[in-house]
């Protein structure tokens, strides 16, 4: 097992992948595996601590990057084999001419707290934000506030759908403004410098109960919780190639992903939280963040929920997305289902 922390940049991961070829050997086949900075990358990361994957026959190494944009060059450029993504980013890839493959789904965030749009008392004072409609249609002599999030993601998808259900239109000068590193965008909203912010859990709960010492004084404001709302799942790619070439060592990557949900479906939530954030600050998405560093007050709501077993992918959650994407502009292609997706894996 080989695991790999790159922080920021395509240049950083490509040179601790030279590294880790040069440095670390093995008989096993490898896969080189990227994760975001997402609940959805938790199963993965655990299994790599506990050394499943190598148990099952597979050298899976890890490379954490936060910046969505390095993650799909590296992707395209062959550096990496596959990845946790969105099923935007999946279609996007394909449509963009690097030929992946989604082999299943990983995470499906539940319909209650995975998901808020953020701003600050700081934020709201300064700018007139008393609610979600007055990010679109401020008091005068405010002007409309952008709300930022990852880049072309189902949470547009997400968002999209919401703002129409609730009467919002992007009519009338509103904005969203979309960023690549997710770590960064909590850092800038907790100071203050973003109007509105759409964060996944556990960045949310991060947010809600830091001191606010280390914010500058701002304290977070919901404008909007996706309660009772679908979210579409987390899913694994790899490139096409790889999954033709190597399917042995992708079906004992599956088989010790498995055994890493059930193990950590079995822990107590206490259990789960403690060895998670070893993990994850492990993978470096955090750079000078220490367990020491964590306030109590996080950890003490902090929670991980259960994991499903790696299943398919809903086919008409697909297709939407797909037609999402059309109507947006974001690709042209016509893409069937059965054309990104395989059931090798799963179920």
């Amino acid at each position: 097992m080989r695991v790999r922390s790159a922080r920021t940049g395509l240049a950083c991961a490509l040179l601790a992948l030279a590294l880790s070829a040069v440095v670390l050997g093995g008989d096993l086949p490898c896969l080189r595996v990227s994760l975001p900075p997402v609940m959805g990358s938790l199963p993965i990361a655990f299994a790599a601590r506990w050394r499943l994957f190598q148990a099952h026959g597979v050298d899976v190494e890890v490379v954490a990057l936060n910046d969505d944009s390095a993650r799909l060059r590296a992707l395209a450029a062959r550096e990496i084999d596959g990845m946790v993504c969105d099923v935007t980013t999946a279609i996007r890839l394909y449509a963009s001419g690097t030929d992946v493959v989604i082999t299943s789904t990983i995470y499906q965030p539940p319909r209650q707290g995975a998901l808020a749009i953020l701003t600050t008392n700081c934020m709201a004072a300064s700018k007139g934000i008393t609610s979600l409609a007055s990010l679109f249609s401020p008091a005068p002599p405010h002007k409309p506030c952008a709300i930022s999030f990852t880049t072309q993601s189902d949470v547009e998808f997400v968002m999209d759908a919401v703002l129409a259900g609730i009467g919002l239109t992007m009519d009338g000068g509103a904005l969203y403004a979309h960023v690549d590193n997710l770590p960064n965008l909590a850092m800038r909203l907790a100071i203050g410098g973003v109007e509105a912010a759409v964060l996944p859990e556990p960045y949310v709960t991060y947010m809600a109960h830091v001191p606010p010492s280390l914010t500058l004084g701002c304290s977070v404001v919901r404008l909007l919780d996706f309660a009772g709302t679908q979210l579409p799942p987390s899913v694994i790619v790899f490139r096409r190639d790889v999954q033709q070439t190597a399917d042995a060592p992708i079906a004992a990557f599956y088989a010790a992903l498995r055994e890493a949900v059930t193990r950590m479906n079995a822990m107590t939530a206490s259990q789960t939280v403690s060895e998670g954030v070893d993990v994850v600050l492990s993978l470096g998405f955090f750079p000078g963040a220490t367990r020491a560093s964590i306030p109590r007050s996080v950890l003490d709501y902090l929670q991980i929920p259960r994991f499903p077993l790696p299943g398919r992918l809903d086919p008409d959650l697909f297709g939407a997305i797909l037609d999402w994407m059309h109507r947006k502009h974001y690709t042209w292609k016509s893409l069937a289902y059965g054309q990104l997706t395989t059931m090798r894996y799963v179920p």
